[in-house]
């Protein structure tokens, strides 16, 4: 199968991060539940082996609604970070996890995902549900991701 790239483009105007994330909600459970459910099947496997607190990273969280799907399902024994280039999509990230009650679950930061300043090993599970398809080499990502992830 060939590999289509699409040009990565930071959705950065605020009227542009609000109808993203309008046509996000019309399309969360083709978009965004199955990925959520994916994320949560490794925390509930996470979990079968002992390990009671468990960190999340979502790479590229956009307006944070996979961030805010893990944490009203996922228990209170784990702490999401959503990462985006984009400031006005974690201002709207922050204020939807506010709006859901969810928001002491969640650390949203600014940053550049192929950058990431935690420490090798530091996240149990590490995903990303809508970036991969704009980079146009995914290997430098793939391998920041493999960097962060606690591989047990």
């Amino acid at each position: 199968m060939k590999r289509i790239f699409e040009e990565s483009k930071i959705i950065s105007g605020f009227k542009e991060v609000i109808g993203y994330d309008r046509e996000l909600r019309v399309y969360y459970l083709w978009l965004c539940w199955p990925h959520i459910k994916n994320v949560l099947k490794s925390v509930k496997e996470i979990r079968k082996q002992g390990k009671k607190q468990i960190s999340i990273l979502d790479m590229g969280c956009g307006t944070g609604r996979v961030c805010i799907g893990i944490a009203k399902r996922a228990g209170s024994n784990c702490k999401i970070y959503g990462v985006d280039l984009s400031e006005n999509m974690l201002e709207v990230a922050s204020k939807n996890a506010k709006q859901e009650k969810v928001e002491d679950k969640i650390v949203f930061r600014n940053a550049d995902a192929l950058k990431l300043e935690f420490e090798d090993n530091y996240f149990d599970i590490v995903s990303s549900s809508n970036m991969l398809h704009h980079q146009e080499d995914p290997g430098p990502l793939l391998m920041e991701m493999r960097r962060l992830v606690n591989d047990r």
